[in-house]
């Protein structure tokens, strides 16, 4: 039986996730976070990676910055065998970022998109899929 394959087009960033946070922010006040998580995020990424580590041939199409961020979005999904040969880099946008601040049932979010609303249908290679 031949082996599925999908590409993926969508939003590239990380997800910095504060818990236990201990109260609200307040202009000129600083609050503490007693946990905190840095991962890949947005939902198309994330999806990627589950399909891919299910064994489906998975390869992505997104735009990071040319920054660590990136560096690290790049290298979490060639972990889970994600294909990243179609991620461009832009010169002039940094990879987004979600801060992501969790209140028990409840949370708030922050998000600098950066290189994900520099991504464009010309982005997509539609001569190039393999």
């Amino acid at each position: 039986m031949r082996r599925k394959k999908l590409l993926v087009v969508g939003e590239l960033n990380t997800d910095l996730i504060l818990n236990n946070i201990n109260g609200f922010p307040k202009i000129s006040d600083e609050i503490v976070a007693e946990e905190m998580d840095f991962t890949i995020g947005s939902s198309s990424a994330i999806m990627a990676s589950n399909v891919a580590t299910m064994g489906t041939l998975t390869s992505f199409c997104g735009k990071i910055g040319a920054d660590r961020f990136g560096e690290f979005v790049l290298t979490e999904l060639q972990k889970k065998n994600v294909d990243t040969g179609y991620i461009r880099k832009s010169d002039t946008h940094k990879t987004g970022i979600t801060i992501v601040m969790n209140y028990d049932q409840d949370m708030a979010n922050v998000t600098y998109c950066g290189a994900m609303e520099d991504f464009t249908i010309n982005d997509i290679p539609w001569g190039g899929i393999r």
